[in-house]
Parts: C-alpha cells; structure tokens; sequence
C-alpha cells in the first residue's frame, strides 16, 4: 500500500485512469487525490467529473455499469465507489461483489475507477480485497504526526494559507489528523483576517484536547487543590467524556509521572522517555514536572488508589462518577513535596 504522498507523486507519472482503493477514515486525503485525478484525466477545457455511487445504498452495479458504457461527453467521468464495506471484516454486505469482482480482473482501459474503505484494516480473505490489491491501494488512514505535519504544510500551502511552523505543531495536537486540522487552518485564515497563523492564534480559537483537561486535574490533585481537581472533572464531564475514558486517561498520566521521574532519575531525557513509553513529548513534560511536586510513595499510593476504584467501576460495585470524586479526596491529601503545593 503506498502512502498518500507517495501515490500523489505516482498519480503525476501514471497514465490516466487506472484502479485506486483509497483506505482510511482522512476525507482530507481522499478529497485531495480525487482532485488531483481529476485534473489528471481531464482535457484542456478542465478536470473531469466525478461520478459518486455509495455502495451502502446503491451497491456495486451502477459504478461498473457507467465505468463500462460509452460517455456522451468527451471526457469520461472518474467513478467513485464510497462506503466499501464489502471490503472490511465484521461488516454485513447487503450487496454482491460479483460484478466490482469481475471489473476488477478486466478493468476498462482509459477509465478511472476510485474505491473508498472508511476503515483501518482490509479483510484480507475476501477475493474482492485480493483483486483490488492487483491494482493501486493508497493508505489515506490518520498519518504519524511527522508526516502529518508534512501532508498539513502541502494541503494549506496550495489553498494559499500561511501559517507559522509552531502553529501547525501545536494545531496537530489539537486536532490530530489531517481532515479536522486542514479544517481549523480554514477557519483560522479567516479569523486571522488572511494574515500568517501564529501558536496564540491556535490557543485562542481551536478547543484543547481532552487531555489538557485531565492534565489541569492531575495538576489540581498533585497540588493538593481540591476545587481546582473538581471544577476540571465538571469541565471534563460536561463536554460528555465517558468516565472510563476519564479513569484510563488520568490512570495513564500518572503512570507517566511515575516513568518520566524514575526514568530522568537514571539519566534518560524527556525526549528518550517520549520515544520509549510511546507518548508525546508534550505529556512527558507535563507529566514531569507534575512528578516532580509529588512525593514519591504518594505517587505510588495514587498508582494503586486509582487502580482499586477502577476495579470497582468496571466490576459494578461503585458508580463512576462517585468513583472519580473519591480519586479527588483521597489524592489530595498530603501529596506534594515540601513548597510545592500552590506553587502553580
């Protein structure tokens, strides 16, 4: 499967038309190479069109009816078969593949056929999936933030967005994908007024993931605050988060206080910690300099607390949001190291 960038530089060598299963949930991606196809199979007088079928509703019947029909226009439309979940495990097809199958063993030369798989993963069994990968697949699934960075530069700079490098890095990890990131750029350029993206432009107008939230209550409970802990939970469960989700994420930050102080304490840096325990560099330094205002064998007593509650929501035996209030009491006690407590 070639990645996104990868298969933009192919389209340009390519001569049009061709098969392409574009697989993953980036719309930014797909939407980006069915333009680019289009102006690929198109003529002097402009881009072709495209021809969308959803193969939820329609099946596969009509994509490989036009696909193999003549065109009253001189230009042949790309054809785009959406929502193959035919080619995903677990899904319940409603429609036959017979027809996409034997296309796809004797495609029609000069005509272009995209295929859309909303998911992660193909069913590798399925004979359909095996005949597709005879042609072009392109992996439009959420990319590295590295890449991720890259993809977002290239997408803004062709609709002519300026932004600052530290604001794109900071917009990434709000948004965390290509699709909703190019999306804040759009909304920025025009909060801006048209002038270069800064970080404080971002701060100020693209909401805070969700972990900035559960970092403000581990700071409320590390310093032992209790109402600042409590206001950000209610900021938390506002915004509908799932308790659980709320147990493993907060379960998760504290466990990387625990890592990021004992592994500084043999000499590792913050950047070596992120690589090894698969984290952000952004939450290794939180998580850090949290660690550091705590006593160690609190952060220990903290490891198990939340450990035995989360036990006991997932085991029925304690309602969630009791469970999280609890967490709050019992964490901020006599938690912080000497000076510490207020001093943030």
């Amino acid at each position: 499967m070639l990645d996104w960038m990868r298969a933009m530089e192919a389209l340009e060598q390519a001569e049009p038309g061709g098969v392409y299963t574009l697989v993953g949930e980036e719309h930014a991606l797909v939407e980006a190479f069915l333009e680019r196809l289009r102006a690929r199979v198109g003529d002097a007088e402009g881009p072709a069109e495209l021809l969308r079928l959803d193969f939820e509703e329609e099946g596969c019947e009509g994509a490989v009816f036009a696909l193999e029909s003549l065109s009253l226009f001189q230009v042949q439309p790309v054809v785009v078969l959406q929502r193959c979940t035919a080619m995903t495990s677990g899904s319940r097809v409603r429609h036959t593949t017979d027809a996409l199958e034997a296309y796809l063993e004797r495609p029609a030369p000069g005509r272009a056929l995209v295929i859309t798989v909303e998911a992660d993963k193909l069913d590798e069994r399925r004979r359909l999936v095996k005949l597709a990968k005879k042609h072009t697949m392109v992996d439009c699934r959420i990319p590295k933030e590295a890449q991720g960075l890259q993809i977002l530069r290239r997408l803004a700079a062709a609709e002519g967005l300026q932004v600052e490098g530290t604001a794109l890095r900071e917009l990434w990890r709000r948004s965390g994908s290509v699709s909703v990131g190019l999306q804040e750029l759009r909304k920025l350029w025009m909060f801006t007024d048209g002038r270069s993206i800064t970080p404080a432009d971002v701060e100020a107008a693209v909401a805070p993931p969700l972990e900035d939230d559960v970092f403000a209550w581990i700071d409320g409970v590390v310093q032992g605050r209790a109402e600042r802990a409590m206001r950000a939970l209610a900021d938390v469960e506002r915004a509908g988060e799932d308790p659980l989700k709320l147990f493993a994420l907060i379960a998760r930050q504290v466990r990387l206080m625990w890592y990021a102080r004992v592994m500084e304490a043999r000499g590792m840096t913050q950047q070596q910690i992120a690589a090894e325990a698969g984290a952000h560099p952004y939450a290794v330094r939180v998580a850090s300099n949290q660690a550091k205002r705590v006593r160690p064998e609190h952060l220990e007593r903290l490891l198990v607390v939340l450990a035995d509650l989360e036990y006991e929501v997932k085991s029925g035996r304690r309602e969630a949001r009791h469970a999280l209030e609890l967490a709050v009491l019992s964490c901020c006690g006599p938690a912080v190291e000497p000076g510490a407590r207020g001093a943030c």
